[in-house]
């Protein structure tokens, strides 16, 4: 049918008075419409503007509404008419593929990336990249709609596999939250109601030689405090003093038992500190875990399975965990859970004593110790306790190193 020459239909159809009656994103995937409203058109113009829309504005480009402006290419995908409200509706979706690829993590770890055809001829004339040239963990597919009028709606998903390599996290078990910087070699007081409250600090090795009586230890946020030796006195002791004044002090001649006594009164009538805490050296975190998250061409295994991954190592539990992506790759999950050696006390050649008896009682308590140390605090205390007798008790932890408790005491 030939359009008429009776109606002004660049003026009855004009942009300018179409009316935006909405702009919609229809779903994630970035479909998005435009609907216009031409408004007046009566129902003997009606037939005659319909086909010169379709004659004429099939598509519009950069449209603009008030002081709105929406860019790309929209294609017209439908035409009605309201007979009550003399209006012709049209509706447009917008080529995506024209403007930046829309694109949405997933969480099975990819990127999908979507391009939207409309009101394509052609299907076919949508090509998918050659299979040599798409770089591995990379995926194209196509899916053709038909929409009956001769057109086909072509969208082309691109999926890529995301590399976490690196990426992961970390934890960490410890005796406390904060932890010194030196804690092998620092002395903590903690507990002590001495006059000074600032006795209650780290004190760090500064001087001399850890375990001979020429070490010093200087308080780390006070170093008025101090703890050294006196040989000055009968029996010669460690003390700890504050700016010269010597304020608590223990009968031994190494640094390594828990019973420190008052130093304002005589020998024989010193008054025990139990109040007071003074802890040789400090742990270490009893496990450090570890995750990394990676995404590789193939499942991962150990080297001793014939994998890449490095087998645990002493004092290490090691697990792969491998789980398809759906696109060829897999994302694998290693967890590593390390133990660190533990000991009563901390401070490696220290030893605890106990008892009434002064030095005719000791205690060492070791964990996640190699059997190397396990020996060594054997002949730590043979050595340094000759007359006594020496009992221990071990097990091998599910690490494969040493738990273990080893006494001295009086024959």
């Amino acid at each position: 049918m030939a359009i008429s020459t009776d109606f002004n239909y660049d003026n009855i159809l004009s942009l300018d008075k179409a009316k935006l009656m909405n702009r919609v994103r229809l779903n994630f995937l970035g479909s998005q419409e435009l609907i216009l409203d031409y408004n007046g058109v009566s129902s003997t113009a009606r037939e005659d503007c319909v086909e010169y829309l379709e004659a004429n504005r099939l598509s519009v480009v950069n449209p603009s509404f008030g002081f709105k402006t929406y860019e790309g290419t929209w294609y017209c995908v439908d035409i009605t008419y309201n007979e009550d409200k003399k209006t012709i509706r049209q509706r447009f979706k917008i080529d995506s593929s024209l403007l930046n690829d829309v694109t949405k993590r997933t969480s099975a770890g990819t990127l999908a990336e979507k391009s939207y055809y409309w009101k394509i001829v052609d299907p076919d004339s949508i090509e998918l990249p050659a299979a040599g040239s798409i770089p591995d963990g990379t995926t194209y597919s196509k899916t053709s709609n038909d929409n009956g009028d001769g057109t086909f709606d072509v969208v082309v998903s691109k999926d890529i596999s995301v590399d976490f390599g690196g990426g992961g996290s970390a934890k960490q078990w410890a005796e406390n939250e904060t932890q010194s910087s030196s804690p092998s070699t620092s002395i903590f007081v903690s507990g002590s109601n001495m006059n000074n409250a600032a006795a209650a600090q780290e004190y760090e090795h500064t001087f001399g030689t850890i375990g001979e009586t020429d070490a010093i230890w200087t308080g780390v946020t006070d170093n008025t405090w101090r703890i050294k030796y006196d040989t000055t006195t009968t029996p010669d002791v460690w003390f700890i003093e504050s700016g010269g004044t010597k304020e608590a002090n223990h009968p031994y001649i190494g640094i390594n038992s828990s019973e420190w006594y008052d130093t304002n009164k005589t020998a024989s009538t010193a008054d025990y500190r139990e109040d007071l805490v003074v802890q040789i050296g400090r742990n270490p975190p009893a496990t450090s875990e570890s995750t990394t998250v990676s995404t590789n061409s193939n499942e991962l295994s150990f080297v001793s399975e014939g994998g890449t991954v490095p087998d645990p190592i002493e004092g290490q539990n090691r697990t792969i965990s491998n789980s398809s992506l759906g696109n060829g790759k897999f994302q694998t999950t290693i967890t590593t859970v390390t133990s660190n050696p533990q000991r009563i006390p901390a401070l490696v050649d220290s030893i605890v004593f106990a008892g009434q008896s002064r030095d005719q009682n000791a205690v060492i308590v070791g964990k996640n110790a190699t059997y190397e140390q396990f020996q060594l605090d054997l002949n730590i205390l043979h050595k340094q306790k000759l007359g006594l007798q020496n009992t221990f008790s071990a097990n091998i932890n599910r690490f494969g190193l040493y738990d273990y408790t080893i006494r001295a005491t009086e024959i």
